[in-house]
C-alpha cells in the first residue's frame, strides 16, 4: 500500500502508477457484492444501493473534480431515502441507472 500511495501521488510519472484495471476491477467486485447484499437483506427490509457521487474534488484526483465534497455527500444522502423496491440499484445524479 505504501508503494501505491507513493507512486500514485499527483505529480508522479504516469508510468509509475498502478494499472487502471486494478481500480476498475475492484469497483466491479464491490458492485457485485452490493447486489448480493441487497438480495440477501431485502426480506429484512434493508435497502442496499450503490451511489456514484459524481466527479468530486478529492485528494485522489488532485482536487480536479467538478463537485465539492458537500455536493457529493448530498447525492449519497439522497440514497438513504430510497424505498425497498430500489434495493440493489445503482444511483447517479440523474437517478437510477440500469445495470
Amino acid at each position: 500500500m505504501r508503494t501505491f500511495i507513493r507512486t500514485g501521488a499527483p505529480g508522479t510519472s504516469s508510468l509509475k502508477r498502478w494499472p487502471t484495471f486494478a481500480y476498475s476491477s475492484s469497483k466491479t467486485a464491490l458492485n457485485a457484492l452490493a447486489v448480493s447484499f441487497a438480495n440477501e437483506l431485502r426480506s429484512d427490509g434493508i435497502v442496499i444501493s450503490v451511489v456514484n457521487p459524481g466527479f468530486v474534488a478529492t485528494d485522489l484526483n488532485g482536487h480536479t473534480g467538478t463537485l465539492t465534497a458537500e455536493e457529493g455527500a448530498h447525492r449519497v444522502m439522497r440514497a438513504t431515502q430510497l424505498p425497498l423496491s430500489s434495493s440493489g440499484s445503482f444511483m447517479t445524479a440523474d437517478g437510477e441507472l440500469s445495470w
